[in-house]
């Protein structure tokens, strides 16, 4: 004998089976359009970069603004190397540090939540052995950075202080005159590979 409610079943029973399925497919659908941009350590996957195990930065020295016809604010020194390194050029986050000098940096944070602060150093003062630091320029959360520094060869006017994951590296970019490489700590700052920033 049949139940007067067997028949109700056998049709309600296929369209949750069907509802499932189609629930299921947008789940892994929206998974897949969606991939995390941040790895689990909390480091920031912008480029493929081999990150030495103490590095908290890297650094990459891309030119002189003398090299650049009539370029004088960073803004425009940004818009002439973003052209160079499409990197750059797609990388909305970038700040802009601008201390008096002609040496552009570029400097990317490895983990979120990288503190950058940088003072200006007066190296006037620091010949005649007078105060070091005339104040901080920029202080803030950052990802990646440009940065326009240094009107002498021989002194930096400008101290980095990186700060992430309870961990801090303080430096001075420069070019080394004997063999033009950018002088850098031996711990916490690695050198970028300008290579890296030429992807789209």
């Amino acid at each position: 004998m049949f139940s007067a409610y067997s028949k109700p079943h056998k049709q309600i029973l296929p369209i949750f089976a069907a509802l499932f399925c189609w629930f299921l497919i947008l789940t892994l659908c929206g998974c897949e359009s969606q991939p995390p941009t941040l790895q689990q350590n909390g480091q920031i996957e912008t480029l493929e970069i081999e990150w030495s195990e103490s590095s908290l930065c890297a650094i990459g020295f891309l030119g002189y603004t003398s090299m650049l016809p009539n370029n004088h604010s960073i803004e425009e020194v940004f818009e002439s190397y973003a052209d160079l390194y499409p990197k750059i050029k797609n990388d909305s986050s970038v700040k802009m540090i601008e201390l008096s000098g002609d040496e552009v940096y570029f400097i990317l944070a490895r983990y979120a939540g990288t503190k950058i602060m940088v003072n200006e150093i007066d190296t006037t003062s620091v010949i005649m052995g007078g105060d070091v630091y005339t104040g901080s320029v920029f202080e803030d959360n950052f990802e990646t950075a440009l940065l326009l520094c240094n009107q002498s060869d021989l002194y930096s006017n400008c101290e980095i202080t990186i700060s992430a994951n309870e961990k801090q590296v303080t430096f001075s970019p420069g070019i080394n005159l004997n063999d033009g490489s950018i002088s850098l700590p031996e711990n916490g700052v690695q050198l970028l590979e300008l290579d890296l920033l030429k992807q789209p």
